[in-house]
Order: structure tokens, then C-alpha cells, then sequence
């Protein structure tokens, strides 16, 4: 599974499955090669992804974050801060086997690490 974030209109965030880094940037490098202009950079080792997931977890992560997660639309992501360390917050539907619930991920630099 990606998901493929719009940062600006020729910048992207793509997020796959860490199973399959290299496979994914390979395959997307061969694709955009022709094209000129155009850049894939694998900067998997500096994110970290926290993915907080079930009916709760909006009301779970609201407190540690001033983004308005009620306000977030399906699909959409917003950037904010999240226990005081900058993220990249993305809110989407889960469909496989949970009833539509909500979920909420985090990317956060690695860099920053987690609060002890």
C-alpha cells in the first residue's frame, strides 16, 4: 500500500509500505528516468511513521496536537506538531475490516526522536 501526499504542486510525499522501499523507489526511479526534469529522492531513513488507528483515535491524539483533527477531511493530511515534535498528521477511512473506523497517522523526522 502508498500513500501519495501533495506537498506543493510539483513536490510529493509518497509513504509505502517499509517492506518495500527499495522495490518501490526502483520502480518509481524507472518511471520518472525518461522524463527529465524530474527527481525521486528515498528519504525513508529520516521519517518514522506512528500509525494510530480504531474508533478513538482521534479523541486519543486531539489532546497532544493543535490540529484540528475534526476538521481534517477524508484523505487529506495537514502538518502541526504532535507532543511537541513537528508531523506531518494524515486522516483517512480504514475499510478492510474495521466498519470504516477512523485513523490517524504520524511521520515525524527521525531526527527529533520521541519524548522519554
Amino acid at each position: 500500500m502508498c500513500s501519495c501526499h501533495r506537498l506543493a504542486p510539483e513536490h510529493f510525499l509518497l509513504v509505502v509500505n517499509a517492506a518495500n522501499i527499495e522495490k518501490d523507489y526502483s520502480w518509481i526511479a524507472g518511471q520518472i528516468a525518461p522524463l527529465g526534469d524530474v527527481v525521486a529522492v528515498n528519504a525513508s531513513s529520516r521519517y518514522a511513521l506512528l500509525a494510530l488507528q480504531g474508533p478513538a483515535a482521534r479523541q486519543v491524539l486531539q489532546p497532544l496536537t493543535g490540529a484540528d483533527l475534526e476538521g481534517l477531511a477524508y484523505y487529506s493530511f495537514t502538518h502541526g506538531e504532535v507532543a511537541s515534535v513537528r508531523a506531518t498528521i494524515s486522516e483517512r477511512a480504514i475499510r478492510a475490516r474495521m466498519d470504516s473506523r477512523c485513523s490517524s497517522r504520524r511521520r515525524l523526522p527521525i531526527a527529533c526522536g520521541w519524548p522519554s
